[in-house]
């Protein structure tokens, strides 16, 4: 019931958004001057990202019937990535991100990445009332395991709930 609601109820509209943003990209683009182009397609490029984020929601909601793919990840990338994407969101200096190399990674390309996605995300957020969210991402090998760590200076949360946090990832 839940994945069917999600998937009608929240897809639909959001397929429409996508759908019309595109065809006025085409059709009347030539209309816009630079910046209403640019702020039309950031629509129809969150709009995608947004639909696969649900995609990736109702697989992960759906872990318990399906096996986790496990491949190597270039965190890296990956990281870069992300971080690509909140500059398209976000204003030019609601953030500044330093990272030095990272190891890669083995498990769910899908589920790491919404990790990062929650861990960064929650880092410029929770930071941007203290000015220009300075995050710091890192990791290194410890003991045959990769430990990884996403550092800012936001309002944190208390460590008696970091088990409730998380738990949703174990």
């Amino acid at each position: 019931t839940f994945n069917y609601s999600v998937s009608h109820d929240l897809r639909a509209p959001l397929i429409a958004i996508e759908g019309f943003s595109r065809i006025l990209i085409e059709k009347q683009g030539h209309h816009l001057d630079a910046k209403g182009r640019h702020f039309l397609t950031m629509i129809n490029k969150n709009t995608k990202k947004l639909n696969e984020l649900i995609i990736d929601l109702l697989d992960f909601f759906g872990l318990g019937r399906k096996s986790i793919k496990a491949v190597t990840i270039d965190m890296e990338k990956m990281i870069n990535d992300i971080i690509s994407d909140f500059k398209s969101m976000f204003p030019e200096d609601a953030f500044r991100v330093a990272f030095n190399a990272l190891p890669t990674a083995q498990g769910d390309r899908k589920m790491v990445r919404q990790i990062f996605i929650n861990l960064i995300g929650n880092a410029i957020k929770y930071s941007k009332p203290k000015g220009t969210a300075v995050i710091e991402i890192g990791g290194w090998v410890e003991k045959e395991k990769n430990v990884y760590f996403v550092k800012d200076h936001g309002i944190g949360f208390p460590m008696e709930q970091a088990d409730k946090i998380f738990e949703v990832f174990e």
